[in-house]
């Protein structure tokens, strides 16, 4: 439900493409500006095409009521995602890009992720990215209001081989600069000794 404070109205926006109201949304979020806002469901009449039969990410734009699936695959394809429902999706200012946590999306450099990872789809361009590169299986994620840097924690098999740790570890994604940096680090740039989850 969006409630405008300064209208004193209150009103569902997680709709089907036919206006009705979606069944079992959850975990929204907003853009800056509260144009649009984002949400998860398992409801199969979001959209037009949706038989995975699973819970996917929708983005609905409050002033045209328009909605679009983006936990797809890069070609636009409906993707056997496993989206995280634990962690809330998380939108840019402009709500241009929509990021999650999941798997079992192809990105647009082919392949498929196979762990817990940070996928940002682009909706002006029409891509699936992924924002968490190095393997591990990411459990949790922050992303920047302009979109460009992505803080994510991970336990897996280590992002970098710089000391073989395996406690949860910080690193941030730079999408204009495509580097990734360890930032929960001790003194010298050595790891960090405690869990940073």
């Amino acid at each position: 439900i969006l409630r405008d404070r300064e209208a004193g109205t209150s009103r569902i926006v997680s709709l089907r493409s036919d206006g009705s109201p979606a069944t079992g949304a959850s975990r929204p979020a907003i853009s800056a500006d509260g144009r649009f806002v984002a949400f998860m469901s398992a409801d199969a009449a979001i959209v037009a095409g949706d038989t995975n039969a699973l819970q996917d990410v929708f983005v609905i734009d409050t002033q045209t009521n328009a909605v679009e699936r983006v936990s797809v695959n890069d070609d636009d394809s409906e993707a056997a995602a496993l989206v995280l429902a634990a962690v809330p999706p998380v939108l840019s200012t402009d709500g241009a890009l929509v990021a999650y946590l999941g798997r079992g999306v192809t990105t647009s450099s082919g392949a498929t992720m196979g762990a817990n990872s940070v996928i940002v789809r682009d909706r002006a361009a029409g891509a699936t990215l992924q924002r968490s590169p190095g393997g591990g299986s990411v459990r949790g994620f922050a992303m920047t209001p302009s979109g460009r840097f992505v803080l994510y924690t991970t336990q897996s098999t280590p992002v970098f081989d710089d000391g073989g740790s395996y406690t949860t570890d910080v690193f941030r994604f730079d999408a204009v600069a495509a580097a990734t940096v360890h930032v929960s680090t001790g003194s010298g740039m050595q790891l960090g000794s405690g869990s940073c989850g």
